[in-house]
């Protein structure tokens, strides 16, 4: 509990809670190949990943790498989550604590807008 999480064990617990759930842009059937990528995830998340970058949830980077094995950042959780939202980010938003990246910013207004993660202080958007 005390260790930073992957990205793919993220996924792996995501995708399964999800399978309870009924979320209209998530498909539990809806897998993609993860051989498109340079790197390789896991036995065991192999399947739930498939489906996480399947349903868009999560993707490469341009270098053409997954980074399973990475930490996950919590700009990249918030973007994720946001992604099961339907609807565009709110065109006003409160400010954080923490840098933000440009590529984030929409999601994490979308995650904030629906309580997913909360305002500490104040935003400052990097990059």
């Amino acid at each position: 509990p005390n260790k930073t999480a992957t990205r793919e064990e993220v996924m792996w617990m995501l995708v399964g809670a999800l399978k309870t759930v009924h979320i209209d842009n998530f498909n539990i059937n809806k897998k993609t190949v993860l051989s498109k990528y340079k790197d390789k995830p896991s036995t065991w998340s192999a399947g739930r990943l498939s489906i996480a970058v399947g349903n868009g949830l999560i993707s490469g980077y341009p270098d053409g790498t997954l980074r399973p094995k990475a930490p996950i950042t919590r700009a990249e959780f918030a973007v994720i989550m946001s992604r099961l939202i339907k609807g565009d980010p709110p065109t006003s938003f409160s400010s954080f604590w923490d840098y933000i990246p440009q590529w984030a910013l929409p999601g994490v207004k979308k995650a904030y807008a629906k309580n997913i993660i909360q305002r500490i202080q104040e935003i400052r958007v990097i990059g």
